[in-house]
C-alpha cells in the first residue's frame, strides 16, 4: 500500500513538473536563428492558429520604401514556422539580391544553409529620360496620389496573379515628389502571400534602383 501511495505521488510531482514546463519563445528562438543578425530595423510579429504558428522579423524597409544604390544584399526577412500537427518548426531567411537591373530574392533554411527557393526578375532600365533620375517633370501625378492608386487598382490584380502562380510580380507608376519636381519612377514588388508558397509576405510598395 505504501508503495503504491509513493508512486502516485511520484507521478503526480511529474505530471505537475510539465505542465509547469515553460512553452516555446518564438521570438528568442528566431533570434537565435538569426545567429547575430542586426534585428534593430526590423519588426516584429508573430501568428499563431490551430495548424501553425508563425514569428518573423521584417525589414521596416519593406513598408517605408528602399533605395539600393549598387549591387548588393538585403536580408528582408527572418521567419519562423511551427506545425503544430507534426510538431516541427522551419526556420528561414528571405533575402534580396541586386545585380545590375535584376533583383534575386532567395529564400534559406536557417538551420540547414539550404536554398529553399530562388526567383529573379529584371526591371527595365528607365534612366534615358523617361523612369529612375530621368523623369521629365510634366503629366505625372503627386507621389502620395500615384501610391493610392497603385493601392486601389494595380497591386490587387499584380497580388492575385502572385498568389495563383506563387511567382513574384512586378509593378510600378511615376510620379512627383511636389508639382512638377523630384520626379522619379518607382518599381514595386507583389510578393505572394498564400501560404502554400515559398517566397511570401515580403512585398514592396517602393523601390528605387539607383
Amino acid at each position: 500500500m505504501k508503495r503504491i501511495t509513493l508512486f502516485a505521488i511520484v507521478s503526480l510531482c511529474f505530471v505537475v513538473a510539465s505542465c509547469r514546463q515553460a512553452p516555446p519563445d518564438p521570438k528568442a528562438e528566431l533570434v537565435a536563428a538569426a545567429k547575430g543578425a542586426d534585428l534593430k530595423g526590423y519588426t516584429f510579429t508573430s501568428h499563431e492558429d490551430d495548424a501553425q504558428a508563425t514569428a518573423s522579423f521584417t525589414s521596416t524597409g519593406v513598408t517605408t520604401g528602399i533605395t539600393l544604390k549598387g549591387d548588393g544584399t538585403v536580408a528582408l526577412k527572418y521567419e519562423s514556422i511551427r506545425d503544430k500537427q507534426k510538431n516541427s518548426i522551419t526556420m528561414q531567411r528571405t533575402d534580396m539580391v541586386r545585380n545590375g537591373r535584376t533583383l534575386t530574392f532567395v529564400v534559406t533554411d536557417l538551420g540547414t544553409s539550404q536554398t529553399v527557393d530562388r526567383q529573379s526578375i529584371t526591371i527595365p532600365d528607365r534612366t534615358g529620360g523617361n523612369g529612375g533620375g530621368g523623369v521629365g517633370n510634366g503629366g505625372f501625378p503627386l507621389c502620395s496620389d500615384a501610391i493610392r492608386d497603385y493601392l486601389c487598382r494595380q497591386k490587387p490584380l499584380l497580388q492575385c496573379e502572385a498568389n495563383r502562380t506563387c511567382r513574384i510580380q512586378r509593378g510600378g507608376y511615376e510620379c512627383c515628389e511636389t508639382p512638377g519636381q523630384n520626379c522619379i519612377a518607382v518599381d514595386t514588388i507583389v510578393v505572394p502571400n498564400n501560404p502554400r508558397c515559398s517566397v511570401r509576405n515580403v512585398s514592396l510598395d517602393r523601390l528605387l534602383l539607383r
